[in-house]
């Protein structure tokens, strides 16, 4: 499976998908009914794949094992891209929740026999939602999460909650003696 993954991640350029994320704005007075423009970029990168890998005549366990790994490869980028917002509103939250969605139901059509799982990004969106209190309990229950990560989520969190820095320090330095 290391080999597969290794190769999935290769066959996909997602650095500047990623850098598209973090470069956004994330806060907006009103709520997008529109889709952000990388989710396109990624399902035309996995409809790219898939059907380089048809044409090659790869065989289905490792065509399968190949898109997996590769839609592990864009969920795990998703999750960098979104730890790297400073600043994001409740519509910006929400606008990133409508990507993941819109991407997942784009590559369930694309891939009907894999039903593909987003399942990595769409608990670290819901985990902004949490109240600053409860990110200690969150960030212990999610340890598959990079310190980054979750550091990254308290940080996001305790802006958008309105903590004062003193507070949110406090929250970060509570995440750091967990980790340690």
């Amino acid at each position: 499976v290391q080999i597969y993954r290794g190769v999935a991640r290769g066959m996909l350029d997602l650095e500047p998908i990623v850098a598209a994320i973090r470069s956004r704005s994330w806060a907006p007075r009103e709520i997008g009914t529109q889709h952000s423009p990388y989710v396109d970029q990624l399902v035309q990168h996995v409809q790219q794949l898939a059907g380089s890998l048809s044409q090659l005549g790869v065989p289905v366990a490792a065509y399968r094992t190949l898109v997996g790994e590769a839609i592990g490869a864009i969920c795990e980028h998703l999750v960098d891209g979104y730890a790297g917002v400073k600043k994001a509103s409740d519509e910006g939250r929400a606008q990133m929740s409508l990507d993941v969605k819109t991407l997942q139901a784009a590559l369930r059509k694309l891939l009907p026999e894999m039903a593909p799982s987003m399942a990595h990004v769409e608990d670290y969106l819901r985990a902004l939602y949490l109240p600053p209190q409860e990110l200690l309990a969150w960030a212990r229950a999610h340890p598959q999460y990079s310190v980054r990560h979750r550091t990254a989520l308290v940080a996001l969190n305790g802006v958008s909650s309105g903590l004062k820095k003193r507070e949110q320090q406090d929250l970060l330095d509570s995440l750091a003696k967990q980790d340690g």
